[in-house]
């Protein structure tokens, strides 16, 4: 278990790293996300 410090601080790195991202993995990573929420969608219907 982490003391909440602990998770803010990880919270906090892990925020600045997304940042640093490439546009172009941006871009992979929006479309995955979309991908599985399509699937999502057609694994209720």
């Amino acid at each position: 278990m982490f003391s909440p410090a602990e998770i803010l601080s990880q919270s906090i790195e892990k925020g600045t790293a997304k940042t640093k991202n490439t546009l172009m993995v941006k871009l992979i990573l929006g479309f995955l996300g979309g991908a599985l929420i399509a699937l999502g969608f057609l694994a209720n219907v």
